[in-house]
């Protein structure tokens, strides 16, 4: 039967052998298994832009997404491979393995934000149950029946009458002591293991950890999933947790004295019956009618896990949130404080709840089960509600918005196949040609359902529904956009176009003033003088290169090769702090008096200078450029960084730099007309098909960047340019 199966390609399948494949994988995750788990089934259409190439990349496939539970994650994985050994072959999934609502929550140990009397019970009863775990406490229970007995011996008298019961007894301990002290080979190795069991119980206590399934195994129990560095979830805490109001009304007394407290009163009750259900209050009064703070049972608990990697920084911040409450406390609810570990948002427990916001709450009740028919009745935490507080903010950008409201109301998934591929090869094309920092995303999504459960035919049991989108995200320069203009005007008029494109406007000319033209130049045929600021000697345009300062005036910001490489002119250090950026420009390219730049003096601006108590000479060389890479050596670039002015992000390292040198000269002599980034920002327009890929030349100028102290943790901190709307560009 095995050699009767044949495997196909999705592509490959005819539509109603896709008819079949589609309805027996509906009925698998819609069966009563998988009812918990969040599956849904997709034929998606994807289009890309390729890397090394100018033609997109399609890819149609079955694709199978979303959400299973840990504990059903054997039989989906049978499942899976079941369709693809008998099937589909390369039938797709996306699905994360997480903890769903009816599954028990699982062990997971945690430190203690803030010790207080709760944590100590709880590590407590963990060092017992520990204990038990490694055979601490195996004879403890027969010990205690001896001397349970030998105290009632001793109290009826029977020791002090008759001695021979005395000598029995030391008779009978002194053979519990020589067989213990002198053990057999059984008992070597029961020895060896306690001893062993010991070390283990002596290293779990130093890791003073507790375990949130045992905490929640009595009361309906809250946990929160905070963070002290996001805002929204601090005022969500201080909104209904540690509120003013329930400082003034509730004095802390009510802990210590009994108090009359109703659940109008109660705050942290109050939060906790949103999304539990909490067991009536027994009958507990004192004499005059009020609660007793001491008596009452806790009937629920509010757990808050902080998922910060700063322990101190999350410790100070919970303990400014309980100073808003005025010390409050609730005599029905305990409030517990834990830290998920120095991992954060990669911690243990984000990975086993995968939450997308803060804060978030995961809400547990205790339910009594049993794993063996002969065992009792156990509470087991089990996981009820999984709460993200903020919405996803999933909404399109609302530029596209605006644009698409002024034009038809069409998809992406209403054009033809030819018609989409036909848009997205042209917008692929100009992107690798012209070497833009953007990338294209286009899908269509078929997402089936069964419609006819009673029918087994494929073709009328099934139905889909369809979904398209369409993106561009990157940069894009505001001379580019409007060359490819015409190009995405057909995407602007989809509704579903997601236009996440940051259009930065290109700085103003770099402009190099020339002196005057004597008659002796002419002589020389040097009919274009540019002076050195710092040497006042005359620079020779046409073989080598000179420097111009972005944030100072001519007259005191040009400076020839010489003055530059000694770096020991006092006029330089002067005039030109440390945190100043040069451009340096080629020989032949610094003759025009004018130079189009992406990166000039309007979007850069100076360096964020050193701190006062910094040292004069210190050395900077090994200083790093944080996240910036050189495009020759692939390295994280130390030191002096060389950024090209005219490519959006083409960066060298000093030593690749200085090999590259030679070779710059030798291009610009070759060259008989402009180089080809002068031409292009002379005429606006798209580059035909025969056209060039732009690339790096070594005619641009290039940025020299000292280190410097960051401001932040991007190296491109100086880099500040303006950003337009697409609606301006295009208009």
């Amino acid at each position: 039967m095995a050699s009767d199966i044949t495997v196909c390609l999705w592509n490959e399948l005819l539509e109603y052998e896709k008819s079949d494949v589609i309805l027996f994988i509906l009925r698998s995750i819609n069966s009563s298994f998988f009812r918990n788990d969040s599956l849904k089934l997709t034929e998606r259409e994807e289009i890309r832009r390729g890397c090394v190439s100018s033609t997109p990349t399609v890819e149609k496939r079955l694709l199978l997404y979303g959400s299973v539970s840990y504990g059903r994650k054997d039989v989906f994985l049978s499942l899976v491979r079941s369709v693809r050994l008998r099937r589909v072959d390369d039938f797709a999934t996306n699905v994360s393995l997480r903890y769903m609502v009816g599954d028990e929550l699982p062990d997971c140990f945690l430190e203690p934000l803030v010790v207080s009397a709760h944590t100590k019970s709880f590590l407590r009863w963990y060092r017992v149950g520990l204990a038990i775990k490694y055979g601490i406490m195996k004879r403890m229970q027969t010990r205690i029946e001896r001397v349970r007995q030998r105290l009632e011996m001793i109290l009826k008298g029977s020791i002090s009458a008759n001695t021979s019961t005395l000598d029995e007894m030391k008779n009978e301990n002194g053979s519990i002591h020589s067989t213990s002290t002198v053990p057999s080979g059984c008992d070597k190795s029961d020895s060896s293991e306690s001893v062993a069991n010991f070390s283990k119980y002596v290293a779990a206590l130093e890791e003073n950890q507790i375990n949130i399934r045992q905490m929640s195994t009595s009361v309906p129990t809250l946990f929160i999933l905070w963070s002290c560095q996001d805002f929204e979830c601090i005022e969500w805490l201080r909104k209904n947790i540690f509120n003013r109001r329930t400082g003034k009304t509730l004095s802390r007394a009510c802990v210590t004295c009994s108090q009359e407290t109703s659940n109008s009163d109660d705050s942290w009750m109050e939060l906790v019956k949103k999304y539990a259900n909490i067991a009536e209050r027994p009958i507990n009064l004192t004499e005059r009618g009020k609660l007793d703070g001491f008596k009452s049972p806790k009937r629920a608990q509010i757990v808050l896990i902080n998922v910060d990697r700063n322990l101190a920084e999350a410790r100070a911040s919970f303990i400014d949130l309980c100073w808003c409450c005025s010390g409050w406390c609730s005599p029905e609810v305990s409030l517990i404080s834990l830290w998920s570990g120095a991992e954060g948002l990669q911690s243990e427990i984000c990975n086993m709840f995968n939450p997308i916001v803060l804060p978030f709450l995961i809400v547990t009740h205790p339910v009594k089960k049993r794993n063996l028919l002969s065992s009792p009745y156990r509470a087991h935490p089990c996981i009820t509600k999984l709460i993200p507080l903020a919405a996803v903010d999933t909404s399109r950008d609302h530029e596209s918005v605006d644009l698409s409201s002024q034009t038809s109301s069409s998809h992406w998934s209403d054009l033809d196949p030819q018609h989409r591929l036909t848009l997205a090869s042209r917008i692929c094309s100009l992107i690798f040609q012209l070497s833009l920092p953007m990338s294209f995303y286009a899908q269509v999504d078929h997402v089936y359902i069964i419609r006819n459960p009673y029918t087994d035919i494929s073709t009328k049991a099934i139905e889909s529904t369809c979904t398209s989108m369409v993106s561009l995200q990157g940069q894009i320069s505001d001379r580019d956009m409007r060359s490819i203009s015409a190009v995405i005007e057909p995407f602007v008029g989809l509704v579903d176009f997601r236009f996440q494109v940051n259009i930065v406007k290109c700085s103003a000319p770099l402009n190099i003033k020339q002196d005057p033209v004597l008659p002796v130049y002419y002589t020389f045929l040097k009919n274009k003088v540019i002076s050195c600021t710092s040497c006042f000697r005359s620079i020779d345009v046409y073989t080598s290169p000179l420097y111009r300062c972005l944030h100072c005036l001519q007259r005191c910001g040009v400076i020839c090769h010489n003055c530059f490489q000694s770096n020991s002119s006092r006029v330089i250090s002067r005039r030109h702090p440390q945190n100043h950026i040069f451009a340096r420009i080629p020989p032949v390219v610094c003759a025009i008096g004018s130079l189009p730049v992406l990166w000039g003096p309007s979007n850069v601006f100076p360096l964020q200078p050193p701190p006062i108590f910094a040292s004069q000479s210190s050395d900077t060389s090994n200083m790093i450029h944080l996240g910036i890479y050189c495009d020759e050596c692939h390295e994280m670039i130390r030191g002096v960084r060389w950024k090209c002015a005219v490519c959006y992000s083409f960066d060298y390292c000093n030593v690749c730099f200085e090999k590259q040198m030679p070779n710059e000269l030798e291009f610009l002599q070759e060259c008989t007309d402009l180089p080809n980034w002068l031409k292009d920002s002379e005429v606006s327009q798209a580059p035909q098909k025969d056209a060039i890929r732009r690339v790096h030349e070594p005619s641009h100028p290039m940025l020299c960047i000292p280190p410097h102290f960051l401001k932040g943790t991007n190296g491109n901190d100086f880099l500040q340019p303006v950003s337009l709307k697409l609606k301006d560009v295009l208009s």
